[in-house]
């Protein structure tokens, strides 16, 4: 039977979003009733803060809370939100420029935008995957997701949405490295290779808004620092990192199935 309150700390992390058209995450959410941290610089916090108000979500006791991160960087932020404001928690990490979409029938290849139910639906059934035995259980991207037929694959990539038991991660000293980008593919690798499998939903998927096609030097040389960190994993093709995730899929690294 499915737990009608899940125990997940739903965090987004943010900057530079403070308007409804870019909170994309965010405003998917607001219809599920489920209680929201945005994590935000200190100087940004009074536009969230307006934001928030403006549509009355910020009132004491509101769906929506603000919790001002004194330090820059999304590695050094998500390394913050893991071990300074939570310690054992089980939390649903999301990044703050997602649509989400579900697959009604997995043996169809089609996908439909989701409403309020279906979103409670895909928190539960993270809730439910989402165990220490399954320390990290992702919500799949969209694109691929129509070559999947399985609503639930193990050991693969995961990223931009994803559920932690940060007790396994402080069990194991597993942590968030300080990288400009990257971080959470260098996490779930860091996480597979010390034994500990996840899970990705293929019934659920998301994607982003456009991002920038333009390869900043910062995020060319995070993605040397992840070859670095997993050279028999990960290779660079034109300053992009390509991930041998079959080696893992495969157990040929010997990460077992949950």
């Amino acid at each position: 039977m499915l737990n009608p309150t899940p125990s997940l700390h739903i965090v987004i992390p943010t900057k530079g979003r403070a308007a409804w058209s870019k909170q994309t995450t965010l405003s998917a959410l607001i219809g599920t009733g489920k209680h929201v941290t945005l994590v935000v610089s200190p100087d940004e916090a009074p536009a969230y803060r307006a934001l928030l108000c403006d549509r009355g979500r910020g009132s004491p006791g509101g769906l929506v809370k603000i919790r001002k991160c004194p330090v820059e960087g999304i590695g050094a932020v998500r390394y913050w939100i893991t071990r300074r404001m939570f310690r054992n928690e089980r939390i649903l990490m999301l990044d703050d420029d997602l649509r989400f979409y579900y697959r009604p029938d997995m043996r169809a290849p089609y996908l439909l935008p989701t409403g309020p139910r279906e979103l409670r639906q895909m928190l539960l059934y993270i809730d439910i995957q989402l165990t220490q035995q399954c320390p990290m259980v992702g919500i799949s991207a969209r694109a691929g997701n129509h070559e999947i037929s399985d609503a639930v694959r193990y050991n693969t990539r995961t990223n931009c949405a994803y559920g932690l038991d940060l007790s396994v991660l402080r069990q194991a000293n597993i942590r968030y490295r300080k990288m400009a980008a990257y971080e959470d593919i260098d996490l779930t690798l860091r996480l597979l290779q010390a034994g500990h499998p996840n899970a990705v939903l293929y019934n659920y998927c998301w994607s982003t808004v456009r991002r920038s096609p333009k390869i900043p030097l910062v995020i060319r040389r995070a993605a040397q620092m992840l070859r670095n960190n997993h050279p028999d994993l990960v290779t660079l093709i034109k300053n992009r990192p390509r991930i041998a995730w079959s080696k893992i899929h495969e157990n040929k690294s010997g990460v077992p199935e949950p």
